[in-house]
């Protein structure tokens, strides 16, 4: 009986997250807060022109990646003259977690030069699941290459949301940079408490059935 259980649970299971790969969010891309393009799971952009800036961008959310996690792999902005450039990569129709959590905010510089002044990246959580806006979570600005990872709440989430990240590049004259941003939930204490009970349970199983 308590076979047959199991079998049908893990059944429940493996067809709960085929469903979920199954769905796949919209990812878009904006410049300067006009949309450039979208895709269903990822997006990117190559080698356009946007006034002295040409840009190469590519994010990946929801599949492969599970809900409410959003990264911008690759960001590579070469800057021709003087100005500000920014960047939004949105990850819309999240709905997965729900409720308050904390928020993981990876922040990554990987090359800066000439009149490059300023990288600021930030990540915003928009309840209403909008493509621009929301509710600050995490923010930092590089002069230099670095990387820094920030934790914060979210707004209270109760339907479909959407998570941004945010690069804005200020330019002084001829100049490049590259960097990233990820995102991802980040589980409970006593999430994390229960995972282990479940492991150390799984593993006084496993040994009660050897000694047996």
């Amino acid at each position: 009986m308590l076979k047959k259980s199991l079998l049908a649970a893990a059944a429940l299971g493996g067809s709960l997250a085929f469903a979920a790969q199954a769905r796949a969010d919209l990812i878009v891309i904006s410049v300067n807060g006009s949309e450039v393009t979208n895709g269903s799971g990822s997006a990117n952009v190559s080698g356009q022109t946007f006034g002295n800036f040409t840009v190469t961008a590519s994010a990946v959310g929801t599949p492969p990646l599970a809900q409410p996690r959003l990264t911008s792999s690759t960001l590579d902005v070469s800057a021709t003259g003087g100005g500000t450039l920014t960047i939004t990569i949105t990850e819309q129709d999240v709905t997965s977690p729900l409720g308050v959590y904390n928020m993981l905010s990876g922040f990554s510089l990987t090359s800066i030069s000439g009149g490059i002044g300023s990288v600021e990246e930030a990540t915003y959580l928009n309840t209403s699941n909008g493509l621009y806006g929301g509710t600050l979570l995490s923010s930092t600005t590089f002069t230099g290459t670095g990387g820094l990872n920030q934790i914060a709440p979210t707004p209270l989430t109760t339907g479909t949301y959407s998570v941004l990240e945010v690069f804005t590049i200020t330019a002084t004259g001829l100049g490049s940079t590259a960097g990233g941003i990820s995102t991802a939930d980040v589980p409970e204490p006593a999430s994390l408490l229960l995972l282990g009970t479940g492991l150390l349970g799984t593993g006084l199983v496993r040994r009660r059935r050897r000694s047996v």
